[in-house]
């Protein structure tokens, strides 16, 4: 209604605070459940699981998997764990340019940069975090764990951002099934540490 669209632009004129800015959609959201009380719906239907879209990401998760034990056999051989993430780093980096001017034929705007938000920062940081860590940390703590504890701190993470709709995320809040997934998850780390004591 006309009435819930001024109540959002409303709101947003006056989003100058941080939690504001980093939470958008749940910020708007309040502001239509306040001025109109009706049923609010995302606009878009929940697209049907793609089979294709599921075995990729279980690809990736593999090769992702098999990166800390990679970098700490090179962190082992060029004897600096902060260099091996380096040179694994450069390759990514290597490998997105070529991918961005080969295939993304090189289409962007990087004048644009300087208007991103701050926490577009966290994006490169977390990388660098779990290139580094994977490094220092997976062999010390087992890679079976490492990578479970990783696969737990993401949903815990995930179901946060999709909880409060951070960075602009829709909405979606944590439903029972999906918090006693999480526990399974949890529970499952806990089984790893115990089956290596």
């Amino acid at each position: 209604s006309s009435l819930a669209q001024e109540a959002i632009t409303c709101h947003m004129d006056m989003a100058g605070s941080p939690v504001a800015r980093l939470f958008p959609h749940c910020f708007a959201m309040h502001a239509v459940s306040y001025y109109a009380p009706v049923n609010v719906t995302h606009c878009g239907k929940s697209p049907m699981v793609n089979l294709g879209y599921i075995i990729t990401a279980l690809a990736i998760g593999f090769l992702i998997s098999l990166q800390p034990s990679i970098n700490a056999v090179m962190a082992r051989e060029l004897s600096s764990a902060l260099l091996a993430s380096t040179v694994s780093i450069g390759i990514s980096f290597c490998l997105v340019f070529f991918a961005w001017q080969i295939l993304g034929k090189g289409v962007g705007d990087f004048s644009q940069v300087r208007q991103l938000p701050w926490w577009i920062v966290l994006g490169g940081v977390g990388g660098m975090v779990f290139v580094v860590g994977g490094v220092m940390v997976a062999p010390t703590l087992g890679f079976a764990l490492f990578c479970v504890c990783i696969i737990a701190g993401q949903l815990v993470g995930s179901t946060v951002v999709d909880q409060f709709g951070a960075f602009g995320l829709p909405v979606k809040p944590a439903s029972t099934m999906k918090l006693a997934g999480l526990a399974m998850v949890l529970a499952g780390a806990a089984l790893v540490q115990y089956g290596n004591n």
